[in-house]
């Protein structure tokens, strides 16, 4: 199966659980995947894309779309039972919900870096959180999740600094988070 349009489109991720495939990836425009089947349109430049497939069939299941105005997107994917997890960056109000503009995050100053979660069977948003922001650019790490957590990382272009996290699947909650102020360029 092929997806795409004019625009751009880019892979940035990949997940595989319970008979499905997720791809993560940026997208410009919209995209239709057939039909019936589903299509998104971007908010703005660029927008982050989750897009779900049978494993065995390749057959499209579902697509969720999520940003702002500005370029949002490179998701990193986990999959977990029924969750699928997106650690992607934002700029500016972003929204993850794909739907009426309830889970709309606010970036500080330039890039920050959000953690959500979709339904894998629907791709119906879960919940969404900061969780590496401040001044200047953060950008995504990776995430992977196991049992009732989901651990996700984050980097800084301007302070060179990162952020590692634990989270609980259900909720976003953190279980655990690195400090990231007083530490030296580099640490994690």
């Amino acid at each position: 199966f092929r997806y795409g349009s004019t625009a751009t489109e880019l892979g940035t991720g990949i997940a595989v659980a319970d008979g499905r495939v997720f791809f993560g990836g940026v997208f410009n425009g919209f995209l239709d995947f057939g039909g019936t089947a589903g299509s998104v349109t971007s908010a703005g430049s660029l927008d982050g894309l989750v897009l779900a497939v049978d494993a065995t069939t390749g057959a499209f299941l579902w697509a969720s779309s999520f940003g702002g105005a500005l370029a949002d997107g490179n998701p990193r994917l986990a999959a977990s039972g029924w969750r699928v997890f997106v650690d992607a960056r934002f700029i500016g109000p972003a929204d993850f919900d794909d739907g009426p503009g309830l889970a709309i995050l606010q970036s500080v100053d330039s890039y920050d870096v959000a953690l959500a979660s979709y339904a894998a069977s629907t791709g119906a948003f879960q919940w969404a959180r900061v969780i590496f922001g401040g001044a200047g650019q953060q950008f995504e790490g990776g995430v992977d999740a196991a049992g009732s957590a989901v651990y996700a990382t984050a980097n800084s272009f301007g302070n060179r600094n990162g952020q590692v996290g634990g989270y609980q699947a259900a909720t976003g909650n953190p279980i655990f988070e690195t400090p990231t102020t007083g530490i030296s360029p580099y640490d994690v």
